[in-house]
């Protein structure tokens, strides 16, 4: 818009778009509504001419029918994640963690002259985490990301039937150490 000096221009509209919005159902492995799960949008993004994508806050979390809305969105390319609640990553991580504490107070409890009572011995916690459980799974049905179908949604438009089904697969546990060339161990 131009103004020249001492003009006066009123009644100019401005029409807001409204933001988009993706939505669908989460289900289990065997079909039924994942109520609770975790649902997140990622937008893709170049930097330094590599395309990735990257969270932006746009999530939402399942109601007891297993329903996401997820708005806000801007036109352009998304991909959808479900990220149940207990993936065996979690689990193990959570696992491991009462492991070390259960040592800890059975140490100390050793050194003060008490055994401590069977319950608080490490090697009576249970089994290990099954190798199999949960995974973040990507539209369409994909534990690989790179595999994920990208979303596309236009402006103002509502993207309707982003469904995934949840699924449990045999995973693999990584250990290993850090360490500098001179095999210091990094602070």
């Amino acid at each position: 818009i131009q103004v020249a000096s001492g003009q006066k221009i009123e009644n100019i509209a401005l029409r807001l778009p409204r933001t988009s919005v993706i939505s669908g159902t989460i289900t289990d492995e065997f079909g039924d509504p994942a109520f609770n799960c975790a649902v997140r949008v990622m937008r893709y993004v170049y930097s330094n001419g590599e395309r990735y994508a990257t969270t932006f806050g746009q999530q939402d979390v399942t109601d007891d029918r297993g329903a996401y809305r997820i708005a806000g969105l801007v036109p352009g390319e998304s991909v959808v994640s479900a990220v149940p609640r207990d993936v065996v990553s979690q689990v193990a991580a959570q696992q491991d963690m009462i492991r070390d504490r259960l040592a800890a107070m059975t140490a100390a409890a050793k050194a003060s002259g008490n055994d401590g009572p069977p319950a608080m011995r490490p090697e009576l916690l249970g089994q290990p985490v099954d190798a199999r459980g949960y995974v973040p799974v990507h539209y369409p049905g994909s534990v690989v990301a790179s595999d994920a179908a990208a979303v596309r949604v236009g402006l103002s438009e509502e993207v309707h039937g982003i469904d995934i089904r949840l699924q449990v697969v045999h995973t693999s546990t990584v250990t290993g150490g850090v360490t500098w060339s001179e095999g210091t161990v990094p602070a």
